[in-house]
């Protein structure tokens, strides 16, 4: 026997038609088996399985639990069952889409041996219809990983697995004991092989209540999966050791924010102290900013006052209390070693004539003035709240400030930028008129970094040409410091997704025009600050590599097909010297002649010999 495709059901009525159906439907030139598991169910699951072995008595056995015996040990007893060299997963609430999925997928594992199993992407499909459908799969995710790589996170959809039977034979006893199966059955295979990824869509995973592991809580899961790791660390002669050590620190870690998060401090030094004992260095957070974070949880002393101001450096998600009623608004600003700016942009939102609003700064883990600057602030307007976590990068800060955040919109700005005072009023005003809105935008102006006007730059206020221009990589089709975003399109589009920092916004935003309709207001509201400091310089190659993938995992949600000669090239920064003359020039034809003698003496320390240098310096100085 070739193939077995294994099935696990239980109460999987509403779904099993189409999953038999899906694997009857595969062109294959070789002989397989349909090896079902069913564990009691109390609704007709059995009836239909009897329906369909009636009818391909030599495709079907069905192995009917007369107890019910609970997902996992179903899962391991049907796997034991089966008698092919290869087996395919597949549960009875999930389905395959193409005729050639397991054939290509044998085939492959026919022609190299070095690898243990494959899988590919699928369609990620709530139940409920309370969010839209999503790739399951990252779109950067490599076509080849090894066991290192999978035990940072499970990527593999159990519908789409196929492996080599009996690689892991017999199994160890501890697998019995946990809530979850396909995760250890993959590493356990992965010991073995390589791991193959077709980045092709190829099935769908359904996300209901009534599932194994999706209708589990977030917490439950990870304790699970701390489990599966403290399990898999005894394990002789496991050559990953120290990736497996550093991922269950991170993943202790993790635990121990949540916890805190929840209040219990008790929980969330003891998950702390485990991560510090399993591997004390590892990425991220930095050992420094572990200990300050253990300090706080175990010394009542260190533990934040009102609106987190007294936190010290490297804290975890603090909340702070909740006010008397949410505010319609939550302002949302990250802000890392932003003490240059923060001050001007924090006050920018807090003059606002829109009042009903609650502004959210997250302290990235700044090691500058920034938490001194921002508790002062917090002092002086109770609508400031600041919440300071680990230095982990903009995405985290933005998702620890969207769990805080309590109003029915989002508006962004950014710890660098100024916004004007009639912002929020006239956004507001805008949505409120046009309910199909999920963001909306505005204008800008570009300023330098001493806030001196340099240009104004245009956006267009339809949808479908903001879609458009998304679709080219424009970053700038709709400007992410100046958008209000409605917060239940971010509970359908979801949160930012941090395989695509630094171009976190695009690949929002192009996932909300799925949801609704984004727009720009004409209108100049904010001045957005160029600096050397700015992602748009510091990190554009990266920002390149991700923009080309987040546009492929675009394209393929929508249906479409990249353009094959497609490769996103934005324009390059200028040079140093040639940019702060651009700045001194313009700041000279805005007569802002104190600015331009500071970009040009910029000039002259970037390009002393240079005569353009000493040109900018007479014409700023002659004030002509």
């Amino acid at each position: 026997m070739k193939l077995s495709v294994m099935m696990i059901t239980y109460n999987h009525e509403p779904y099993l038609r189409q999953a038999l159906d899906s694997v009857l439907m595969q062109k294959v030139d070789f002989d397989y088996e349909i090896v079902v598991g069913e564990d009691c169910s109390t609704d007709s699951t059995r009836d239909i399985l009897a329906e369909y072995n009636q009818k391909h008595p030599e495709k079907f056995r069905l192995l009917l639990n007369e107890n019910n015996v609970g997902g996992v040990r179903n899962f391991y007893q049907t796997l034991q069952a089966c008698r092919g060299q290869y087996v395919a997963l597949l549960e009875g609430d999930d389905y395959w889409t193409c005729d050639t999925k397991v054939a290509r997928q044998v085939e492959f594992l026919e022609a190299h041996p070095d690898y243990a199993l494959c899988f590919h992407n699928v369609v990620g499909r709530s139940d409920g219809g309370d969010r839209p459908d999503f790739n399951y799969v990252q779109a950067d995710q490599p076509e080849t990983m090894d066991l290192a790589e999978l035990l940072e996170e499970n990527v593999i959809p159990t519908c789409s697995a196929v492996f080599r039977h009996g690689l892991c034979e017999p199994l160890p006893s501890w697998v019995y004991k946990l809530k979850m199966a396909d995760y250890p059955l993959h590493v356990l295979n992965a010991r073995q092989g390589k791991i193959r990824y077709f980045n092709e869509l190829m099935g769908g995973y359904r996300i209901h209540a009534g599932g194994i592991w999706s209708g589990t809580s977030s917490l439950d899961r990870q304790r699970e999966t701390l489990r599966f790791f403290e399990f898999l660390l005894k394990t002789p002669g496991l050559r990953e050791l120290p990736a497996l050590k550093s991922n269950l620190a991170r993943r202790y870690w993790r635990m121990a924010w949540e916890f805190e998060a929840r209040g219990d401090r008790r929980e969330a030094r003891r998950y702390m102290l485990r991560s510090l004992r399993t591997r004390a260095l590892t990425r991220t957070p930095k050992l420094r900013h572990k200990l300050r974070s253990l300090a706080r949880v175990s010394v009542p002393f260190l533990q934040g006052h009102s609106n987190g101001a007294a936190a010290p450096r490297g804290a975890g998600p603090a909340v702070a209390p909740a006010a008397a009623h949410n505010p319609r608004v939550s302002i949302l600003i990250p802000a890392y070693n932003a003490q240059r700016y923060v001050v001007a942009a924090v006050e920018s939102m807090l003059a606002q004539t829109y009042r009903d609003f609650e502004c959210i700064v997250v302290d990235d883990g700044s090691t500058d003035a920034t938490p001194r600057l921002l508790a002062e602030l917090a002092e002086r307007d109770p609508r400031l709240r600041s919440i300071r976590v680990p230095h982990g990068g903009i995405v985290e800060a933005l998702n620890a400030g969207l769990y805080a955040a309590r109003g029915e919109l989002i508006a962004r700005m950014d710890s660098d930028d100024i916004s004007l005072p009639n912002r929020l009023q006239q956004q507001i005003q805008f949505l409120d008129a046009n309910p199909d809105v999920v963001a909306l935008g505005t204008k800008i102006i570009l300023v330098d970094p001493y806030a001196s006007p340099l240009w104004e730059i245009e956006v267009h206020s339809e949808h479908a040409r903001i879609e458009e221009e998304m679709l080219r990589g424009n970053g700038w089709a709709i400007f992410h410091p100046t958008v209000v975003i409605r917060r239940n399109a971010l509970d359908k589009a979801g949160v930012y997704r941090p395989e695509y920092q630094w171009s976190e916004d695009l690949d929002l935003f192009l996932r909300l025009a799925q949801v609704g309709k984004l727009a720009n207001l004409p209108d100049v509201l904010l001045r957005y600050r160029q600096h050397f400091a700015s992602v748009n310089r510091t990190k554009l190659e990266l920002q390149m590599r991700r923009v080309e993938r987040l546009l492929v995992d675009a394209y393929r949600r929508r249906g479409l097909t990249m353009p094959p000669d497609f490769h996103f090239r934005p324009p390059a920064p200028l040079p140093p010297f040639e940019q702060v003359r651009a700045w001194g020039r313009r700041a000279i034809i805005n007569r802002n002649f104190p600015v331009a003698r500071r970009h040009a003496m910029a000039a002259i320390c970037f390009a002393p010999l240079k005569y353009d240098s000493w040109s900018l310096m007479y014409h700023s100085v002659a004030e002509r």
